[in-house]
């Protein structure tokens, strides 16, 4: 998993308030990335049991700040209908493009939000 990946997912766990570490162990089944994002699948015997949502998508409610422009970004974690596992992480931009450099990122404050 990318960091930025990885970055998204720990702010699901610090929200679901279950460790961070799980993330560890995520492994990426298939990756497509476009000019405003990218969606990954992630390959469901690496989730950890803990990995769970009672909805089929988690959106977060702050935005990251991607790359050396700082350009706002937002996420959705996608979980099985059926086993409510996580499935697949989405990253997009809420400008035109994707940012060319994922690093550094950072989240904004809670009270930035995108609309």
């Amino acid at each position: 998993m990318t960091p930025l990946e990885i970055f998204f997912v720990q702010e699901f766990c610090r929200s679901a308030r279950i460790s961070p570490d799980l993330v560890s162990v995520l492994k990426v089944k298939e990756r497509s990335r476009n000019p405003v994002g990218f969606m990954t699948a992630i390959i469901p015997s690496s989730v950890a049991e803990e990995l769970r949502f009672d909805g089929r998508v988690f959106s977060s409610a702050r935005v990251a700040h991607v790359g050396p422009d700082r350009l706002p970004c937002g996420m959705v974690l996608f979980f099985d209908e059926v086993t409510g596992m996580l499935d697949a992480i989405e990253g997009f931009a809420y400008g035109e493009e994707w940012p060319s450099v994922e690093e550094p990122i950072f989240w904004s404050e809670p009270n930035e939000q995108m609309s």
